[in-house]
């Protein structure tokens, strides 16, 4: 005869059958995690904790095309698993077979497939994936190799083939955009800094000399606000000098010199916080290069490098948009102040 306690158990898994059923139910179709690792997943397609022997091909196949493995399994875990499989079959020198396997695969098991070839860093493969983005308008399949490749140590030609394609789906994900701005303010950052390396304040008006200027200050408070800046490295200049409230209307007031020390660190700024800054130094700084008067007598000191890093800064700003820049008059002004007499590459 069964004590009480042994009857009240089975009567309560009796109830609660149909309750985990009924869970597991809704995980299969909700797409959270079902396996946890790659030898639960293999167990349970082979019986045995046995993982890849038969055949890896099927095995990773089985990984990229199971609807049972939802995002974040896929995210936490079997990303993981399938970049190992491929990464072992390219060093077995059948990086061609896994292409097959990829023409085998509906849209979605083609991106996983993608986000996971991807992080092995195999330069052979990259002619396969320069020809995906030159055949499809699939933003789905760009969108992994894109964001793959771009963690690459890549040559300057495939780097620049990249940002061709890159710039074939722009507009069409968001992902992407981001990438290609952020790309954008990496390599502008960096012409900025080598282009203007060498320029030095010398006679120039400083940031809060030009501040005492537009308080009609005196020769004297000129000179001992002057004794405050950074006059020789303008990588040296505090950011925080550049949200002073109380400096936002000091450009009109900087000479030529003075503007070409402070624009590399002005446009760095700007490129590189204008989604977080309610500084009105950033369009007082457009505004000043759109000026016909003052854009001629910038022209006059800047070298055809620094030119160029002014150009490029206004069509990034141009590029971005009047949600964050004010370029009411940007294009006019690139057109005929600063592009009328120089040869630009786009």
């Amino acid at each position: 005869m069964k004590s009480l306690k042994q009857t009240q158990g089975n009567v309560i898994f009796k109830d609660l059958f149909p309750a985990v059923k009924y869970i597991n139910l809704m995980i299969k179709r909700s797409g959270v995690i079902i396996y946890n690792n790659i030898k639960d997943y293999d167990f349970k397609y082979n019986k045995k904790h046995t993982t890849m022997n038969s055949d890896i091909i099927q095995t990773l196949k089985k990984i990229l095309t199971d609807p049972n493995i939802g995002v974040d399994a896929w995210s936490d875990s079997f990303i993981e698993d399938a970049v190992k499989i491929f990464k072992e079959l390219i060093n077995k020198g059948k990086g061609n077979k896994c292409f097959e396997l990829l023409k085998e695969l509906n849209t979605e098991s083609q991106v996983r497939f993608l986000e996971a070839i991807t992080e092995v860093e195999e330069h052979s493969m990259l002619p396969k994936y320069f020809k995906i983005l030159e055949n499809t308008e699939d933003i789905n399949l760009a969108e992994p190799i894109l964001d793959g490749l771009r963690g690459w140590d890549l040559n300057e030609d495939d780097k620049e083939q990249l940002k061709i394609y890159g710039n074939k789906f722009k507009g069409k994900s968001k992902l992407l955009d981001v990438i290609l701005i952020k790309e954008k303010t990496i390599e502008l950052t960096e012409l900025i800094k080598q282009s203007f390396k060498n320029v030095t304040l010398g006679e120039g008006v400083s940031w809060h000399e030009a501040g005492i200027i537009d308080d009609n200050g005196t020769l004297e408070e000129r000179k001992n606000a002057r004794s405050r800046d950074e006059k020789n490295d303008w990588t040296k200049i505090p950011l925080s000098l550049l949200e002073n409230l109380k400096y936002q209307s000091v450009l009109p007031f900087l000479d030529t010199k003075g503007l070409k020390f402070y624009l590399p660190i002005l446009m760095n700024y700007s490129i590189t916080n204008y989604t977080k800054c309610d500084s009105l130094i950033i369009n007082c700084l457009i505004y000043t290069l759109i000026d016909k008067e003052r854009a001629n007598e910038l022209k006059a000191v800047l070298n055809q490098e620094q030119k160029m890093c002014v150009i490029h800064f206004l069509k990034f700003c141009l590029g971005i948009g009047d949600d964050y820049f004010d370029i009411t008059n940007v294009e006019k002004s690139l057109e005929n102040y600063w592009t009328n007499d120089i040869k630009f590459k786009k």
